[in-house]
C-alpha cells in the first residue's frame, strides 16, 4: 500500500474510521503476540516440569536402592549378632561346666 493510497483512504473514509481500523489491527496484533508468548511460556514451564520429574524419578530410584541395600546390611548384622549370641551362650555353658 503506497502513501497515496493511504491518503486517499483517509480522505474517503475519514480519519476516525482509518485510525479505528489501525487500532483494531494493532490490538489484534498484540493479542497474537501475547498468545505466542504465552504458548512459549507454557512450553518452557512444561519442559522444566518434565526435567524435574525425570530427575526426581532417578533420585527416588537411587533412594530406594540405598534403602534396600541398608535393609540387607541390617539383616546381615542381625543374623551375625544372633550367631555371636549363640556362640557366647555356648561358651558360657562350657565355662560353667
Amino acid at each position: 500500500m503506497t502513501s497515496v493510497e493511504i491518503i486517499e483512504m483517509i480522505k474517503n473514509l475519514g480519519a476516525p474510521v482509518v485510525y479505528s481500523l489501525l487500532a483494531l489491527w494493532f490490538i489484534k496484533f498484540q493479542f497474537i503476540k501475547a498468545d505466542e508468548g504465552a504458548q512459549r511460556g507454557r512450553e518452557e514451564r512444561q519442559r522444566i516440569i518434565d526435567d524435574f520429574t525425570a530427575r526426581d524419578a532417578e533420585n527416588d530410584k537411587r533412594a530406594f536402592d540405598l534403602a534396600e541395600k541398608s535393609n540387607d546390611a541390617i539383616n546381615k548384622m542381625a543374623s551375625a549378632l544372633q550367631a555371636n549370641t549363640k556362640s557366647m551362650d555356648a561358651l558360657l555353658i562350657s565355662i560353667q561346666k
